[in-house]
């Protein structure tokens, strides 16, 4: 791989993509075995997911616009590099949908020039970057990291090729589910293959940011600094008491109404909340309808 290319701006280290990639793959698969309760015989599959997200989210920054943003040069690529990502990995014969959700939706979906009338068929841009000198740039960086993942996890990792996949009519950005199925192509997942997508795509993001914004201790994840890694878990999970104890019920909208005044349901949330943090197992996953106070408990056990 091309070592003037980049995954991160100087703004961030000129931090090659490789060199992200990995470290975000590094401090993703920690977070994962530290938050996560599972069983060795159970988890293959899922962790598979896991680690092809990680490993292949930024792979959109090889189109050579993206490269031209990141070395501080104009560009007139249409799509942000989350929204290529996805398209390349569409376009491989493989099946993940959650892969597909968490690279995806790993930033804001960003179109540079939108059509007055019509959305873009997504599909086209796959075939797009098949194409011309863009073509070398994505399958050399895919080749490169896919040789290492068959290398690293031999038992888990299972790999797919680069071969344009063809998918018959349109996929526009709105036809996509938060879960990765597409609209008119597949039904949308059961209860625990939406939270597994969730869990993917917040390890991934979190641990994106994290490698991102500490691009000083790069090398700390690149080679897999565990007590590093561990401290750095530690200091950005400590419970925020400031925010767990302001008074939610005396929050307001815009119109001066009480937001939160049924103090029975605040009292339920609190007590559910307090079983949570004191539970033992890690990776709780709460299901609850619509209503129920679901945000508002991720904001407080924040």
């Amino acid at each position: 791989m091309n070592k003037t290319f980049l995954g991160k701006s100087s703004e961030y280290g000129s931090i090659t993509l490789f060199k992200h990639s990995k470290s975000v793959l590094n401090y993703g698969l920690y977070l994962f075995k530290n938050t996560i309760d599972y069983k060795d015989s159970d988890i293959k599959d899922f962790l598979y997911h896991v680690i092809a997200a990680l490993a292949f989210h930024d792979i959109g920054k090889c189109d050579c616009g993206i490269q031209s943003i990141l070395h501080g040069k104009k560009s007139s690529t249409l799509f942000s590099h989350n929204i290529l990502s996805w398209a390349y990995l569409m376009g491989s014969n493989f099946k993940g949908s959650s892969i597909l959700s968490s690279v995806l939706f790993h930033h804001p979906i960003e179109i540079f020039k939108k059509k007055d009338n019509d959305e873009y068929n997504l599909l086209t841009t796959c075939k797009e970057l098949k194409k011309e000198k863009n073509k070398n740039n994505y399958d050399n960086f895919f080749n490169e990291m896919n040789d290492y993942l068959i290398n690293t996890f031999p038992d888990i990792y299972k790999p797919f090729n680069t071969e344009y996949n063809e998918y018959k009519g349109c996929i526009t950005l709105s036809s996509v589910r938060l879960d990765g199925t597409i609209d008119g192509l597949e039904e949308s997942y059961v209860l625990i293959r939406k939270a597994e997508a969730t869990i993917i795509r917040s390890i991934l993001i979190t641990a994106d940011r994290t490698v991102s914004e500490d691009y000083a201790n790069i090398d700390k994840y690149l080679n897999n600094d565990i007590s590093y890694m561990e401290e750095k878990f530690k200091k950005e999970t400590v419970l925020n008491d400031s925010v767990k104890d302001i008074n939610i019920t005396e929050l307001k909208d815009n119109n001066g109404k009480y937001i939160y005044s049924d103090k029975a349901r605040l009292k339920m949330q609190n007590d559910d909340l307090d079983k949570i943090i004191k539970s033992k197992k890690n990776g709780i996953i709460l299901s609850a309808s619509a209503g129920y106070g679901k945000t508002l408990m991720g904001i407080k056990w924040l």
